[in-house]
C-alpha cells in the first residue's frame, strides 16, 4: 500500500550551477510483501532514489515527510516506531525511535525545529532543533557573488510535552508556517487550535492540562482530512468529513466562514497557495475544484451541485476512494492518490490527467500526498558516531520528563502572572491563588467541552430516533392504505 507521496526539488550538481532544480515525486508505498519509500521524476516516471527491503524497519510505511531536503521521517501502520533517513548518505543508514504507540499523523514546524506527533488522542511534541553554522563561499561568475551555506548539526530528540488533545483518536496534525499554532482534528468532529508556546513548555504532572485557544465543532461525523492555508495567523482551515461537508474556518476571526455540502462523503482536501481554489475528493473517486473568487462572493452555506459552472470543475479518472490531494507551488498541477492503485497528475486549468505514476511494488495503494520544495544551494554537515553511522537526529524520547524542578510555567501563564504582578502589586500568596484560580477555570472549560460533546451526541441520537420513528409511521400508513385497498376491492367483487 502506498501511503505517502510528496514533491520536492533536489540539486544534482556540485558547486555553483545556474541549472534549475528538478521536481521529484516522493512516495511511500506498502503491501503485504514489501514496502518502499522512493522518489520519481514526474516527467518520465523514472526512479531517482529508493528505500526498500532491509532499509525499512517494517513493510507498511504509512507516511513520509521530508525535512530540510535531506532527512525523511517515516511512520508505520500500527507500529509504535518512527524512522529517520538521511538522503545525503549513500549508505542510507537510518535511525529508529520507539514511541508509546503508533503515530496516526505527524507534522514538522516550518524551520524543522519541532516534531508534532499524534498517538491515539494525545499530541506529543519533540525537539528536533538543528544548530546552524554559516559558511561563506565565493564563486567567480562575471561578478563576485557570495553564497551563504547552512550546516545543520544534530539534536537531542527530547520529548517536551504530551497533552490529551481530544477525546477520540487524532486523524490530522498541521503546523502553521509562521510557527505560531498547531491544529489537530479528530474522529469526534472537533478541530482544536493550540498555541505552540504551550506545546514547547514542559509542565509538571500536577498542573492542569492546557486547553486550546480555539475549538470548532466542525462536523457531526469523523473528520477525514484537514488542510491549513499559507497566511499564518490569518490562514483558513479546511476540513472534510464523512458528513458530506467541507468547512472553512478563519484563524483570524475564529469563526466559521463557509460550509459547502456535497452528494458523497468526502475523504480528502487540498488548497493552493493563494487560498483561492480548494480541491476535494470523495469515497467513490470523485474530485472537484471549487473556485472562491470566480464571480459573486459565495454564501455562508452552499450546495455544490447548485453552483454555477464557473465556480467548479470535475476531475474524472479515479474509480475508488480518493485518499489524498495536493497541489504544487504554482497551483497549476494537482496530484491525487486513490485506492484504485494509481497516482495521477492533473492539469488544474482544464481537469485533464497528464500522467499516471506507476509504482514499483505489487498492488500499491497511495494514501498521502504533499508537495515539498527544497532549496538546492543548502548543504548540510552530517555528524557520525564511532561506527560511522549517520546521526542526523537523535532518537526521540519515549516519555516526557515531568520533573517539576526542571519545568517552567507555560508562556501564556507567565505573561498573565507578570502582567498581574506588575499592574496590581500581587504578592507571592496572591500569585499562587491566581494560578490556582486559572487551573480551576481550565477544569471548568474542560467540563464545558465534555458537555458540548455530549450535547452533540444527544442531537445525533435524537435525529436518528426521530428518523426511525418517522419511517415506521410511514410504513404503518402504507399498511393501512393497503388494507383499505383490499377491503374496497373485496366489496366491489361482492
Amino acid at each position: 500500500m502506498v501511503s505517502s507521496l510528496f514533491y520536492l526539488t533536489t540539486d544534482n550538481t556540485s558547486g555553483f550551477s545556474v541549472n534549475l532544480p528538478e521536481l521529484l515525486l516522493v512516495c511511500a508505498s506498502s503491501t503485504d510483501n514489501d514496502g518502499i519509500v522512493a522518489a520519481y521524476n514526474p516527467r518520465n516516471g523514472s526512479t531517482v532514489w529508493l528505500l526498500r527491503g532491509m532499509d525499512l524497519i517494517d513493510k507498511r510505511p504509512q507516511k513520509a515527510l521530508l525535512v530540510h531536503g535531506s532527512c525523511v521521517f517515516i511512520s508505520f501502520t500500527n507500529k509504535p516506531l518512527m524512522q529517520a533517513y538521511n538522503l545525503n548518505n549513500k549508505a542510507k543508514a537510518g535511525l529508529l525511535s520507539c514511541l508509546q504507540g503508533p503515530l496516526t499523523d505527524f507534522a514538522v514546524s516550518a524551520d524543522g525545529s519541532l516534531f508534532f506527533g499524534a498517538i491515539d488522542n494525545c499530541l506529543f511534541t519533540w525537539r528536533v532543533e538543528l544548530n546552524l553554522n554559516l559558511n561563506f563561499k565565493l564563486f567567480p561568475y562575471r561578478f563576485a557573488v557570495v553564497f551563504i551555506y547552512f550546516n545543520f548539526k544534530t539534536t537531542d530528540g527530547m520529548a517536551l510535552t504530551s497533552i490529551e488533545a481530544h477525546h477520540s483518536s487524532i486523524v490530522k496534525v498541521c503546523a502553521l508556517q509562521d510557527n505560531s499554532f498547531v491544529i489537530t482534528a479528530s474522529q469526534d468532529g472537533f478541530i482544536n487550535v493550540w498555541n505552540i508556546g504551550i506545546l514547547v513548555t514542559p509542565m509538571p504532572r500536577s498542573n492542569a492540562a492546557p486547553l486550546p485557544i480555539i475549538r470548532w465543532t466542525a462536523h457531526h461525523l469523523p473528520i477525514t482530512d484537514m488542510q491549513v492555508g499559507n497566511g499564518g495567523i490569518t490562514s483558513r482551515v479546511y476540513s472534510t468529513s464523512l458528513d458530506r461537508t467541507l468547512t472553512v474556518h478563519s484563524l483570524f476571526t475564529g469563526k466559521l466562514e463557509m460550509e459547502i455540502h456535497f452528494t458523497s462523503p468526502l475523504t480528502a482536501c487540498a488548497t493552493d497557495l493563494s487560498d483561492s481554489k480548494v480541491f476535494v475528493g470523495s469515497n467513490v473517486g470523485e474530485i472537484w475544484l471549487l473556485c472562491f473568487f470566480a464571480g459573486v462572493p459565495l454564501n455562508k452555506t452552499v450546495n455544490f451541485d447548485l453552483l454555477d459552472e464557473k465556480y467548479k470543475l470535475e476531475f474524472i479518472g479515479h474509480k475508488c476512494q480518493v485518499t489524498s490531494l495536493t497541489t504544487d507551488i504554482s497551483g497549476t498541477q494537482l496530484a491525487s492518490a486513490a485506492f484504485d492503485l494509481s497516482i495521477r497528475l492533473w492539469d488544474v486549468s482544464n481537469g485533464q490527467c497528464m500522467r499516471i505514476i506507476t509504482l514499483e511494488c505489487e498492488f500499491p495503494t497511495p494514501t498521502f500526498l504533499s508537495f515539498v520544495p527544497n532549496v538546492p544551494m543548502f548543504t548540510r554537515e552530517i555528524e557520525h558516531d564511532d561506527s560511522g553511522q549517520v546521526m542526523l537526529v537523535q532518537k526521540f524520547d519515549r516519555n516526557v520528563n515531568r520533573d517539576a524542578n526542571s519545568s517552567v510555567i507555560p508562556l501564556r501563564r507567565q505573561a498573565h502572572v507578570a502582567l498581574a504582578i506588575e499592574d496590581f502589586g500581587i504578592d507571592d500568596d496572591d500569585d499562587e491563588q491566581l494560578l490556582q484560580h486559572e487551573q480551576q477555570q481550565q477544569e471548568i472549560d474542560k467540563l464545558k467541552y465534555q458537555l458540548d460533546m455530549y450535547v452533540k451526541i444527544n442531537k445525533s441520537m435524537r435525529k436518528m430516533v426521530s428518523d426511525k420513528l418517522f419511517h415506521i409511521g410511514d410504513d404503518d400508513n402504507e399498511d393501512r392504505n393497503d388494507d383499505n385497498v383490499g377491503q374496497n376491492s373485496g366489496e366491489s367483487h361482492s
